[in-house]
């Protein structure tokens, strides 16, 4: 399964003994997981398509240059939605990282949210279980479950946006092709931040009308409280998937500590150093209103914990922006 480029030795002198194919390797949280895989001693093969449905794809490409001279790193371009390569799924273990986030582009463009969050997940595992891979990896999301999402992974599934149907319709159909001998494992993300978030994300977008004394926008509904989780806690959430011991199944990560959204915005003045101006923008349609995931079933079987605070994570994000 080791392609001879995937088993050179790696700065540290580990040698990779086990590589992982990782689809989405150049988006926000699919760079964090890659930059992570890669620095535990992991051969990686990474896969991204550069498409700018979203937003432009200059930052990811950055990234990936930088990650080009690592010796235990493969990279392709490719679009999922038109093929699979076969170095993506001839590794040891598959993770799924490709995707269309976000409810509101995902108004307008549905069928592509369908095709790449839904069509291409299904592709993706049918293409790992014919080259046997040792289990597969699907980030999903906490808006599978609608506009309330607080609990554990045994809640409703009753999504309010094109962009949560994807999402959830993608869980279903790879349950529907599951097989034991390529254990199926899905992560459910909740609010995801941290340095990489891209711009259009509220937290980048608080900060940077922060860092440039301009006015922050702000959804109109105040009551809004989110279970915000930091990507360097995800990216561990995603190695420790790879270990040994757990079972199939669903699991949530997250922080497990909603805020509200006004006590975000006196963590980010605190980080600026400076006073928010504020406006209120509509509150646009299929945002959650409230997320609260619990974690038990992931803490019980895995050694995971999040270790990082949203005044932590949040100062960690303002360090990044004021780099760009």
């Amino acid at each position: 399964m080791h392609s001879e480029e995937l088993s050179q030795s790696v700065p540290s002198g580990k040698i990779s003994e086990t590589s992982v194919g990782i689809a989405g390797c150049a988006g926000f949280i699919g760079a964090h997981v890659t930059r992570r895989l890669l620095e535990a001693g992991y051969g990686v093969v990474g896969v991204d398509d550069f498409r700018e449905d979203l937003y432009p794809a200059t930052y990811r490409r950055k990234v990936i240059e930088s990650q080009r001279g690592h010796p235990q790193f493969t990279f392709i371009e490719a679009d999922l939605v038109e093929s699979v390569p076969d170095p993506l799924v001839d590794v040891d273990f598959v993770v799924n990282l490709a995707g269309l986030p976000g409810q509101g582009r995902s108004w307008e463009i549905p069928d592509r949210y369908h095709a790449v969050n839904t069509t291409v997940a299904g592709k993706l595992y049918e293409a790992a279980q014919v080259h046997g891979v040792r289990r597969f990896i699907q980030a999903s999301t906490s808006s599978v479950y609608g506009e309330i999402a607080d609990g554990d992974e045994s809640q409703s599934i009753a999504p309010c946006s094109p962009y949560g149907s994807s999402k959830a319709d993608g869980d279903a159909l790879l349950l529907s092709l599951e097989k034991s001998d390529c254990p199926l494992v899905i992560l459910r993300l909740y609010s995801v931040y941290g340095p990489g978030q891209r711009d259009d994300m509220g937290f980048f977008r608080i900060i940077e009308a922060g860092l440039h004394g301009e006015i922050a926008p702000i959804h109109d509904r105040l009551g809004l409280a989110r279970d915000f989780t930091y990507v360097g806690d995800v990216a561990s959430a995603f190695e420790v998937a790879l270990g040994p011991k757990i079972p199939a199944g669903i699991y949530h990560i997250s922080s497990s500590m909603p805020f509200a959204l006004s006590d975000v915005l006196v963590t980010i003045s605190a980080a600026l150093d400076v006073p928010l101006r504020t406006r209120f923008i509509p509150t646009p349609q299929g945002l959650q209103t409230r997320t609260s995931g619990n974690t038990t079933k992931f803490r019980t079987v895995t050694s995971w914990r999040p270790t990082t605070s949203l005044k932590e994570g949040i100062a960690l994000q303002v360090a990044w922006q004021k780099t760009l």
